[in-house]
């Protein structure tokens, strides 16, 4: 089986084959300038020399014989000593040679055969008689209009070529330490992506095994930055959800508990035989037990129906004072028992039209009962409880507020009071999910619920609901 590659080496290797190419692209460009620019000097140097020839040959010895005009013109001071100048006949013999060397030898080099299709031509490679690297400039002589033989200046490439050899050599190493640089500077950028991300791995090994304590290091403010966070972030909600899962067994097993010890305590009571009344009593109370146990298992149905975004609201145009009243008077019973006053307060300044409201009503009653049955639960005795209902300043929300009389609102405990369980006094009756369920129910109408404490004593609820009629 393969090794696999590591990120870190991909990103090296991905490094050095950008600078690879970019290196030989450079490498190729600065030889071919080089090259050009120095066989360019030579080359315009020959052509001069050349033209330079040809002019006295036309001028001088236009009536001579190509071997006369040869032999003169090849004795003349004009050739410099670094050109080898050669004259050649239409077939390519050449007749007379500054180097006086001759030999059979047809020359049939491109530039020759450009020179005689009347072209000046330039050729360089290695000369097949002395292994050596020239370069040839040929151009045509004519007489009488018509070509008769080729002037061909040659001369040696060779301490040129050490010149642009040096240049490469030079050149290579340059690139060879810019090669080397990048290696390293590639290794340390590697090494510098990796290390978050080899960091990120050991966390979430660490999350796997339970160990959530642990905290991503932020390294930079770049996108493996966000992923430490979003890592961070992910540890909380884990725990939080572990927190949730466990007051949930706490709370659900408490508020489970003592019904079901009432109900089998007074079950074992009838079973073993009681009065009359006593029958009756535990009967009721069973009854009673029993409704509360379905309350609350609809309520965590509810919940979890609008933690997953499932619950349907079923829409309908209803009368909101109408709500308000009727669920109020659903209480009647128990603030009576708890020597309290419940008030119910409507805004005459609403019309029969503005008492529409487009909602779903079950689940409003659902809201309200929930709010007014805490407002109940944590007034005093001989308190008072106030419902408002009104419209904003704008008349675009219909709002409806909850004042009770009671021990009021802690600033800490007001952003936890539609936390999943949190029952603020844990003595107090209740689960800690209604307020949970009301929040929900509220957003998706659109709507928001807020908590203030009363200056006077006592908690302040306010629903904020958009009015709508359809």
């Amino acid at each position: 089986m393969n090794k696999r590659l590591s990120i870190k080496w991909k990103v090296v290797f991905t490094h050095l084959v950008v600078v690879i190419f970019i290196l030989l692209i450079f490498e190729f460009s600065l030889s071919t300038l080089i090259q050009n620019y120095y066989y360019g000097n030579v080359e315009l140097l020959l052509k001069n020399n050349i033209n330079t020839a040809l002019e006295i040959y036309d001028n001088r010895l236009v009536d001579k014989s190509l071997h006369t005009r040869a032999k003169f013109l090849l004795e003349d001071k004009i050739i410099p000593d670094y050109v080898n100048a050669q004259i050649l006949d239409t077939k390519g013999k050449i007749i007379e040679s500054t180097s006086r060397f001759r030999s059979d030898r047809i020359i049939d080099s491109p530039d020759y055969l450009e020179a005689i299709n009347n072209i000046t031509g330039v050729w360089w490679g290695r000369d097949q008689e002395t292994n050596e690297y020239i370069m040839a400039v040929s151009s045509p002589i004519y007489s009488h209009d018509y070509i008769n033989g080729v002037m061909r200046f040659t001369t040696s490439l060779e301490d040129i070529n050490q010149v642009l050899f040096a240049y490469y050599l030079y050149s290579f190493l340059v690139s060879g330490i810019v090669l080397l640089t990048a290696i390293l500077i590639s290794i340390l950028l590697a090494s510098k992506i990796v290390r978050p991300i080899d960091h990120l791995k050991t966390v979430a090994d660490n999350y796997a095994i339970g160990k959530l304590n642990d905290k991503a290091i932020i390294f930079a403010d770049d996108e493996l930055g966000d992923l430490s966070k979003a890592f961070n972030y992910m540890s909380y909600e884990i725990k939080r959800a572990g927190e949730v899962k466990n007051n949930f067994i706490s709370s659900i097993s408490h508020e489970i508990r003592t019904p079901l010890t009432s109900i089998m305590a007074w079950s074992e009571t009838l079973l073993d035989g009681a009065s009359k009344e006593e029958q009756t009593e535990g009967l009721e109370i069973i009854a009673k037990e029993a409704k509360r146990l379905t309350g609350l298992v609809e309520t965590l149905l509810d919940f979890s129906k609008l933690e997953a975004d499932k619950l349907v609201l079923e829409m309908s145009v209803f009368n909101i004072r109408q709500l308000v009243e009727t669920t109020a008077k659903q209480f009647s019973q128990l603030a009576k028992k708890e020597n309290i006053k419940i008030n119910i307060k409507v805004n005459m300044g609403f019309t029969s039209k503005q008492l529409k409201f487009y909602g779903d009503e079950y689940r409003l009653r659902q809201v309200l009962i929930n709010i007014i049955d805490n407002a109940i639960k944590h007034s005093y005795n001989g308190g008072e409880i106030d419902i408002y209902l009104y419209l904003s300043s704008d008349e675009k929300d219909v709002i409806i507020q909850v004042d009770d009389q009671g021990e009021g609102l802690l600033d800490l405990d007001i952003d936890k009071l539609t936390n999943l369980f949190y029952k603020g006094d844990e003595k107090k009756r209740g689960s800690g999910i209604g307020l949970a369920v009301s929040k929900k129910i509220i957003d998706k109408h659109g709507g928001s619920i807020d908590f203030k404490p009363v200056r006077t004593g006592g908690a302040s609820v306010i629903l904020k609901l958009p009015r709508r009629t359809n």
